[in-house]
């Protein structure tokens, strides 16, 4: 039997790309391993290469996501391509038997991972900023790391935001969900680009559930009315002006 040694240079790359990935190090020694070759192509080093490539799926994976739901809710693709996506998207939300509650709770997992991106979001410019006052923004290699990472976590999170419109517009989630949205949105606290991968989102909660051309019910529309407007004085959101928005928008909409 041939053995082999792990060097101690593989050892502390691997476990920094976990640290970077937030991975265990199994997953990122494969990672590690599998960017080996693809680093003198890309001409970074494995470390670098490693995160492109982690980054580079996931993206690659959201917009087939996107594009196949998308596809499954355009009422202006022809019916029977239309209704080939739909059933691509019943098997990735498991529906069974017309039931959405599976399909509920993939919503709800698409607006937490926007959540757990902009934790990382945040992680990386406290990093940046450590960095700057230890005085250690000089490597060229650092500095794009934490720009590539940056750029496409935004992208990554562009994309979560226009799945989670596609499945409210297709008539996958529930008026509960969209008070979970709301939920979310009151937390919200810089207008940043974080804050506009949200609005398809809203616009679309607020067309499914507040106007009579919905699938909501009144009853439902009614109780959604009351939550919104009460929010604006017993349960504020963090930036008023955009409340103000959001209620505007539902109002425009609103047939009870």
């Amino acid at each position: 039997d041939v053995e082999y040694q792990i060097n101690e240079e593989f050892k502390q790359d691997t476990i920094q790309l976990a640290d970077l990935l937030d991975l265990d190090e199994i997953e990122s020694a494969k990672l590690y391993l599998g960017a080996l070759e693809g680093a003198q192509e890309l001409d970074r080093g494995p470390i670098t290469t490693s995160v492109i490539r982690f980054h580079e799926k996931r993206q690659f994976l959201l917009e087939c996501l996107r594009l196949t739901i998308k596809a499954a809710t355009n009422l202006d693709d022809d019916t029977e391509s239309r209704e080939i996506f739909a059933e691509v998207v019943k098997q990735i939300l498991q529906i069974k038997d017309g039931r959405n509650e599976t399909a509920s709770a993939y919503w709800r997992k698409c607006v937490s991972a926007m959540g757990d991106i902009e934790k990382w979001l945040q992680q990386l410019a406290e990093l940046a900023q450590k960095l700057s006052i230890l005085g250690q923004t000089n490597s060229i290699d650092l500095a794009e790391l934490l720009g590539y990472q940056r750029s496409s976590l935004v992208q990554q999170h562009e994309s979560l935001g226009a799945v989670a419109s596609y499945l409210i517009k297709g008539g996958y989630t529930s008026a509960d969900d969209f008070r979970f949205l709301c939920t979310k949105l009151k937390l919200l606290d810089k207008h940043d680009i974080v804050l506009v991968h949200y609005m398809p989102a809203l616009t679309c909660s607020i067309t499914q559930f507040g106007s009579s051309e919905g699938s909501g019910t009144m009853e439902e529309a009614r109780s959604l009315h009351k939550t919104i407007v009460a929010a604006k004085d017993a349960d504020p959101w963090a930036l008023r002006n955009f409340h103000a928005a959001a209620l505007v928008l539902w109002l425009a909409e609103y047939s009870g």
